[in-house]
């Protein structure tokens, strides 16, 4: 076999390898194993038994391979905390939102009872002004009657006085009349004697 043939193979490893997907955010591809074993099994085959250096990449072969496999483990690995770390960060993220809901929540809540007992103590401050209104309101009605009461048997008394110095008076002019009745007639018999003589 010529060495024309072993450039070719490596062409067409090459070639393999140029087609290989890439590892994201790496220098690392992946590529068919059972592709690449066979194009070195072949490149074997046609190397002339002389180049040595065949067989230290065929040593290094599993070397490489494990490496390979090793830093695409290690990539998977730092790719799955990663994605571990963005879902913690979600969970924070919904626990952070549900408990903002709660204290939003919590808040109406409070501010709701707040405003209930704010209406209920203006419910009964309403009723006991009103309960003082209509208390003072009977307290005055009440007042005003034992005035108008007193100013009646104040006016009775009064009306008794009247009516007993009407009476007296009434007497006392009788009684007037009478003396000067009485005076009359004597100044009139008086007259009678002096008209006489």
């Amino acid at each position: 076999m010529s060495i024309s043939n072993v450039n070719k193979l490596l062409n067409y490893m090459e070639a393999v390898l140029e087609r290989a997907k890439a590892i994201p955010l790496t220098r690392f591809v992946v590529v068919d194993k059972e592709e690449l074993l066979e194009l070195i099994d072949r490149t074997r085959d046609v190397l002339p038994k002389e180049i040595q250096e065949a067989n230290s990449v065929l040593k290094r072969r599993d070397e490489i391979h494990r490496e390979a496999q090793n830093t695409a483990e290690q990539i998977l690995n730092e790719a799955k905390k990663e994605a571990t770390r963005r879902i913690e960060e979600n969970e924070i993220l919904k626990d952070v939102k549900i408990q903002a809901a709660k204290i939003k929540e919590d808040t109406n809540n409070e501010r709701e009872a707040i405003r209930e007992k704010t209406v209920a103590e203006c419910l009964k401050l309403k009723r006991q002004v009103i309960n003082d209104a209509i208390s003072i309101r009977e307290g005055a009605d009440r007042y005003a009657e034992s005035v108008l009461k007193r100013l009646v048997n104040d006016m009775a008394e009064l009306k008794d006085i009247v009516d007993s110095g009407q009476n007296q008076l009434a007497k006392l002019k009788e009684n007037s009349m009478e003396q000067i009745s009485y005076y009359k007639s004597i100044a009139d018999t008086n007259d009678l004697l002096l008209s006489k003589e």
